[in-house]
């Protein structure tokens, strides 16, 4: 019994340090949830594009129903050399049926603080978003194709 307490302790202890840890003190903006709803119920963007400034999370830009991801993924591809980091929920139509689709881009041209803010910050951020069942780390322009985005549901 003794030694069930210590590892009972010992595992809250871990878990407790692992939030303190490695949360990045970045908050998502009330605006990211209300907009994310609109999508995700009443398909009214078929992308949402967030970064992260000011240690907030924001929208950056709304997809209109009639743009496609290629819009999505040539914004990617301009900021490329930039180094900015952002994420991605896509309103995918797979076998009839649509699907919610967490992009997490963080391109090798990014400084390492970026890139560590994008990583420990992905999980409390989709976490706040219900509803995503298909998540993917892009960080290459090699990854930003239709299929890749296709691969996902294989």
């Amino acid at each position: 019994k003794q030694w069930y307490q210590r590892r009972v302790r010992g595992q809250f202890f871990y878990f407790v340090l692992y939030y303190i840890v490695m949360d990045s003190g970045v908050v998502t903006d009330d605006e990211c949830k209300r907009v994310y709803k609109d999508l995700k119920l009443g398909h009214k963007h078929s992308y949402i594009l967030f970064h992260i400034e000011d240690g907030k999370i924001k929208i950056k830009k709304l997809g209109d129903l009639t743009e496609n991801y290629q819009n999505l993924f040539d914004i990617f591809t301009e900021e490329y050399n930039d180094g900015k980091g952002y994420y991605a929920v896509l309103d995918h139509q797979h076998d009839q049926k649509s699907e919610i689709v967490f992009i997490s881009w963080a391109p090798e041209s990014a400084s390492v603080k970026t890139k560590m803010l994008i990583s420990s910050s992905k999980e409390k951020f989709k976490n706040s978003l219900d509803g995503i069942k298909v998540t993917a780390n892009w960080c290459d322009l090699g990854d930003l194709t239709l299929d890749n985005l296709n691969n996902l549901f294989k």
